[in-house]
């Protein structure tokens, strides 16, 4: 009864008073940029989210999230593909082939693809990839007749977590959703099968320079993957990059961003806690179309490891990475106590330096931090 005696308004409206507040500036200049391409709009409504995929991202929020390893061993914490992208070195068919045989013994299975936001890229080259690795796998197994359904309960996803807060919400939703939905086109079938998602703190946006600035940093990507739906969120102590011995204060630090987030601010206590979010459900749709289509790409050219052996990845990857660093050396992008008010204290301080030209001189899908490129 209260509501129908106000006004409705509309988004014409709504765009009109923001022309009217910014006086004559242009709207694109105030909105976010993102190394996606994605556009980003002043706000969103309804309108703007794919009803059919949010109710598909909203299932696998909701996935069992029960996990356990049974005694003894531990399973592979290198994963084949993941170490010969980022190694840059030729592709060697048999020693995959013994890798492949010796990892089916194990309980699990990690794809550990947070060196893929370290080097650079962006999300929807991080997703493509992890798909295109899995895909190589399933492909295999396949091709030998062995099960692929017990092969993906196996699955572990390891992700870097940056600091574009709302893209990496997105990001980390949108990973099992695909994944399942990859299976399912093996499978011919429905499957309630999504992999176990462990989320990192990202290493391209920490500095040893003015360290604490690490721990805010750490906190909101800490945010994002448990409103991300990650299964395991594991933090880094904010001094990790000054080298020296460990420090018991940074690692309890580290350890105490999940515990408050969890227990005093009960940030993951509702299932999708950002269902309902327009924005955040247009990112994923974006990121879910955008990423499909990349995959389909790589398949096309002859799967990952033909794409990737010609070098169409990796120099995607850098394409983007190269521009990040140059938006850092602009300070278009702004590290605070690093390019943007730097602290005097830290004027002597010892931080390696890359040359662009040399650092991106292979193939390999390399780590770095912004830092280095001061």
């Amino acid at each position: 009864m209260l509501f129908s005696e106000f006004q409705s308004i509309t988004p014409q409206d709504w765009l009109s008073q923001i022309e009217k507040d910014l006086k004559g500036k242009p709207l694109e200049e105030i909105l976010a940029k993102n190394y996606e391409n994605i556009p980003i709009k002043p706000f969103y409504t309804q309108a703007d989210v794919n009803v059919v995929f949010s109710q598909a991202l909203a299932q696998s929020m909701l996935r069992n999230k029960n996990f356990t390893l049974s005694e003894g061993t531990m399973g592979r914490a290198v994963e084949y593909i993941g170490d010969w992208l980022n190694s840059g070195r030729d592709w060697n068919e048999t020693a995959f082939e013994t890798f492949l045989k010796s990892v089916l013994q194990e309980d699990y299975i990690t794809i550990n693809a947070s060196f893929l936001h370290n080097a650079g890229a962006n999300a929807i080259q991080e997703i493509a990839t992890i798909l295109a690795i899995l895909n190589v796998y399933l492909q295999k197994l396949i091709s030998e007749s062995i099960d692929i359904e017990a092969f993906t309960r196996k699955i572990r996803i390891v992700v870097a977590v940056g600091s574009n807060f709302f893209m990496e919400i997105a990001k980390l939703q949108v990973i099992p959703l695909l994944v399942n939905r990859l299976l399912v086109q093996y499978l011919g079938r429905e499957s309630e099968i999504y992999p176990r998602l462990i989320a990192v703190n990202a290493f391209i946006n920490k500095s040893a320079r003015d360290a604490y600035n690490n721990i805010i940093r750490s906190t909101l990507e800490v945010m994002a993957a448990r409103l991300g739906g990650a299964d395991e969120v594991s933090a880094i102590p904010y001094d990790y990059f000054l080298g020296g011995t460990e420090n018991r204060e940074s690692e309890y630090i580290a350890t105490c961003i999940d515990r408050i987030l969890h227990h005093e601010s009960k940030i993951d206590f509702v299932k999708n806690a950002t269902q309902g979010t327009y924005f955040v459900e247009y990112l994923a749709y974006e990121l879910a179309q955008r990423s499909w289509a990349l995959l389909q790409e790589i398949e096309k050219q002859g799967g990952l490891i033909a794409y990737e052996s010609k070098g169409l990845l990796s120099r995607q990857i850098q394409d983007v990475a190269k521009q990040k660093i140059a938006d850092f050396q602009q300070k278009k992008s702004v590290l605070i106590g690093v390019n943007k008010y730097p602290n005097p204290k830290d004027e002597n301080l010892q931080v390696e330096r890359k040359n662009i030209d040399s650092f991106f001189a292979s193939r390999a899908i390399r780590e770095f931090r912004l830092e280095e490129f001061l």
